[in-house]
C-alpha cells in the first residue's frame, strides 16, 4: 500500500535509477517541500557534468530503520546557483519494501583482496557492511555487473580455520557515487550476495559479525 510519508531526513542517501538505462547513482537529500519537490545533490560523471537531465524519469530507493522504501519521480529542474542541485518531482506515494533477510552490520574497513573469477584480477576494496547473506564493497573501479560472480580470497586467516577461506559472491547491484564536482574520484558501491558458502565460511562470517558488533556497539 502506498503512503505519502517520505520517512526521510535531510542528509539521507538516496539511490536513483534512471528508467532509460541500467545505471544507478547515490545522491544526498538536501531538502524538500511536501507536494512540491525534493532537492538532491547532482550525480556527476567523470567530466563533472550531471548525469541527470530535466525530464529524466527515475526510481528512487532508500533505507529506513526497519525496511527499504521506493517511489517514482522525475527531474523537474536542474539548478546551478548558488550551488548545483536538482529538483525532483514530489512522489505521489511511497512503497515500503520487505526488509533484508538479515541485518547489515556496518564495519570500519578492513581492506580485502578480491580475486575476480572471470579474468583473475586482484583488487583492493573496502567492505562497508556485512550480513550472513551478503555485503557491500566500495572500490575505485567497477568489479562487474549485475549477476556477475567472483570469489573473495582470504588466505591470511588460515590460523583461525585451518586453511584460507574463499567466499563465492554474486553481484546484485552496482551504484556509482559522485560525491561532488571538485575532482573527487568516482567510487563504485557493489551489493553482493554470498553464494553456496561452506560451513567454515559461514562460521567465520558469523564470528566476524559478532566481533564487529562487540567493537562498534551496533545493535
Amino acid at each position: 500500500m502506498l503512503s505519502r510519508a517520505l520517512n526521510l531526513m535531510v542528509g539521507a542517501s538516496l539511490k536513483i535509477e534512471p528508467k532509460n538505462g541500467d545505471s544507478c547513482y547515490l545522491v544526498e537529500l538536501i531538502g524538500y517541500m511536501t507536494d512540491q519537490s525534493l532537492m538532491v545533490t547532482p550525480a556527476y560523471g567523470d567530466d563533472s557534468v550531471s548525469m541527470l537531465k530535466e525530464g529524466d524519469k527515475l526510481a528512487v530507493r532508500y533505507l529506513g530503520s526497519d525496511k527499504s522504501y521506493a517511489f517514482y519521480s522525475k527531474v523537474i529542474y536542474v539548478c546551478d546557483k548558488p550551488y548545483p542541485y536538482l529538483h525532483l518531482e514530489y512522489p505521489k506515494g511511497v512503497q515500503g519494501l520487505s526488509a533484508r533477510r538479515a541485518s547489515r552490520v556496518p564495519i570500519e574497513g578492513p581492506v580485502m583482496r578480491l580475486n575476480i573469477c572471470d579474468d583473475g584480477r586482484q583488487l583492493s576494496v573496502t567492505m562497508a557492511d556485512i550480513s550472513t547473506h551478503g555485503a557491500r564493497f566500495i572500490s575505485s573501479s567497477r568489479l562487474g555487473g549485475r549477476g556477475d560472480e567472483f570469489v573473495i580470497e582470504m588466505p591470511d586467516i588460515g590460523q583461525a580455520v585451518g586453511k584460507g577461506l574463499s567466499l563465492p559472491c554474486v553481484v546484485r547491484h552496482v551504484c556509482e557515487q559522485y560525491p561532488d564536482a571538485m575532482g573527487v574520484a568516482t567510487t563504485f558501491h557493489h551489493g553482493v550476495e554470498f553464494d553456496h558458502l561452506d560451513e567454515a565460511a559461514q562460521l567465520f562470517i558469523a564470528r566476524f559479525i559478532k566481533d564487529s558488533i562487540t567493537r562498534t556497539g551496533v545493535r
